[in-house]
Formats: structure tokens, sequence, C-alpha cells
């Protein structure tokens, strides 16, 4: 989890209803918001009040976020999506949730 991000350069943002996105210039992607967004991260249940890094292993270049849910596009424009999935509004084909960011 990154404490502070006063220091960091952002690109891109995005707010939800329950969730929120910052992608640095870098390409780094931090989300804080709905505990349930929190689930695979270190300490559930202080960290969704707080940025942590949603997928270190990605370099993203733009989020759109929905109510609750978010789409990711990375730097080889690739589409990664997560979060509520009840009506299928991530792309996956079907309607389970995925907390964690699923390249479609």
């Amino acid at each position: 989890m990154k404490n502070d991000l006063v220091n960091d350069a952002f690109r891109n943002a995005g707010c939800g209803q329950n969730i929120n996105v910052a992608i640095t210039l870098k390409g780094e992607t931090y989300t804080w918001g709905k505990p349930g967004f929190s689930k695979y991260a270190n300490d559930f249940m202080s960290t969704y009040s707080r940025p942590f890094t949603l997928c270190p292993n990605i370099k993203v270049n733009f989020v759109n976020v929905g109510m609750d849910h978010c789409m990711l596009v990375d730097e080889r424009s690739h589409i990664w999506s997560y979060g509520y999935n009840s009506k299928g509004n991530l792309g996956t084909g079907d309607t389970r949730d995925f907390l964690k960011p699923i390249k479609l």
C-alpha cells in the first residue's frame, strides 16, 4: 500500500459511486473505495480508505470507472476489467464478479 501519492504525477483518474482509480505517468494503478474491491489487499479493513496498488505487473494508460466496475487499457492497448458484474457489464460473457483485473 502506498500511503502518500503526493510526489507522483498522474495521467488519468476515475471516480465511480463506490470505487476510485488513479493511473500514474509510469502506468502504476492505485485504487481505493468500497471494501469489497479490497478483498485481495493485504489488510482488508484498513486498505479501502487509502490508495493501494491494483495490478503491479500491468502498465496502464487509461481507466474508465463505472458505479461498481472499472475498465483499464494497458500499454499494449489490451482491455482489462474488474468489479461487480451482475448485468454482464465487465464483458466477460458471464455475470461473475472479478475483484482483480481480468484481461478481455
